[in-house]
């Protein structure tokens, strides 16, 4: 059966939501999938998701030159992982996504789900295959004319599902997103959190395998955000649904992220679990993203007194990351001892990051203290060091 709507998505990335020309497979009960176990670290179950070599240009159009947006762009994401991409404004994150929603298709390489090439397939096969790919927004697009139940309703109904099916999948949904109690409440009655949970509780009403998030808790207040995002982990903990973000938040990573991607200038220059690009980032962006949102962004008047040489009777600067049980100040405190001076801390903090605690902390030495000696110290009690200059 085709069902055809005359709704028109606002965005055109929304296309995803009422692409239904082909009808949703069921029994008679509900749909239930059979979803792998949730995504362990260490996996070699890695290609549910993968891009293969991909480089995506958009051709020059009147006084708009070429833009290339993605360049040879290799990565895989596993059955049951939540996996972050993230990257500055303009790093090629949209354009990614909207390949992996086959809304776009790739100028050289490969795009592939569950080892099924997407541009391989005819129209109807690829409206076949996103029906496995739910998609959350950063603004919602919710229809104001319908109640929560409505909204979330509306791909069953597109697909000709079951009124009675419906019923009871929405009523799940509802009770699975926490607003049992807001099915007949329209969006402008709900907060900007709530509309989200609707969004969320929609992109699941086909039971998809695969969520494509993109910026969905951009527009929303830290507290919201967290509860969005721990919404999201209980989703792919209780059912094992692989998740894909597309962020610039270094705090959506660091909560519920298994593992990265760094973009930078259409490049992924970086993957990693998600501790280990915290506890020892490898290029000069992960670096700076990393340091600047645990916090470590030097006040400004220290800033203006750093040298890059020592000064006579001065303190040498450095920022140390403590990896492990050892990140605490009783690691500083052995240093101390070891080092035999008096060590001051200007700025510390220890986070917990996919279970493991994390320390950074910034310190300041004696400059009469041999690098090497330092270097030697550190090194054995294993604690990574960066001098980041001299003051006064």
């Amino acid at each position: 059966m085709t069902v055809q709507s005359g709704l028109v998505a606002t965005d055109p990335t929304a296309a995803i939501l009422w692409d239904v020309s082909l009808p949703i497979e069921r029994t008679a009960e509900a749909p239930q999938r059979a979803y792998r176990p949730a995504y362990q670290a260490h996996s070699p179950q890695r290609d549910l998701v993968a891009l293969r070599n991909v480089t995506k240009i958009f051709p020059a159009r009147g006084q708009a030159p070429e833009v290339v947006a993605l360049k040879g762009v290799s990565l895989s994401v596993g059955a049951g992982e939540i996996y972050g991409i993230i990257g500055r404004s303009g790093a090629g994150k949209s354009t990614l996504i909207r390949l992996l929603n086959g809304l776009e298709t790739p100028t050289t390489g490969r795009v592939e789900i569950a080892r099924v090439e997407l541009g391989g397939l005819t129209p109807g096969e690829l409206r076949h295959q996103r029906r496995s790919i739910g998609m959350i927004f950063q603004h919602f697009n919710l229809l104001s004319s319908r109640t929560a139940f409505g909204n979330i309703a509306l791909p069953l109904e597109l697909a000709g599902t079951p009124a009675v099916e419906t019923e009871r999948r929405v009523g799940e949904l509802l009770d699975l997103v926490g607003l049992a109690d807001k099915r007949d409440a329209y969006p402008a009655e709900l907060s900007g959190g709530q509309k989200q949970r609707v969004a969320i509780a929609r992109a699941l009403a086909t039971n998809p395998r695969i969520l494509l998030s993109d910026e969905s808790t951009s527009s929303l207040d830290p507290e919201t955000a967290r509860s969005i995002l721990a919404l999201l982990a209980k989703i792919n903990r209780e059912l094992g649904v692989t998740i894909i973000l597309i962020t610039h938040q270094m705090a959506v990573i660091k909560q519920i992220c298994h593992r990265v991607g760094l973009l930078e200038a259409g490049h992924l220059i970086e993957q990693a679990e998600t501790y280990d690009f915290f506890a020892d980032p490898q290029s000069d962006l992960a670096r700076t993203l990393a340091g600047h949102d645990a916090g470590h962004a030097l006040p400004a008047d220290l800033l203006e007194r750093l040298t890059s040489t020592p000064l006579p009777g001065g303190q040498k600067v450095l920022r140390l990351t403590i990896a492990g049980e050892a990140a605490n100040v009783v690691a500083l405190s052995q240093f101390n001892r070891e080092i035999g001076v008096d060590v001051a801390i200007l700025q510390g903090q220890v986070e917990t990051i996919a279970g493991k605690p994390l320390g950074h902390f910034v310190i300041s030495l004696s400059s009469d203290i041999p690098q090497t000696r330092l270097d030697e110290t550190l090194g054995r009690l294993g604690i990574k060091s960066e001098v980041l200059g001299h003051v006064a």
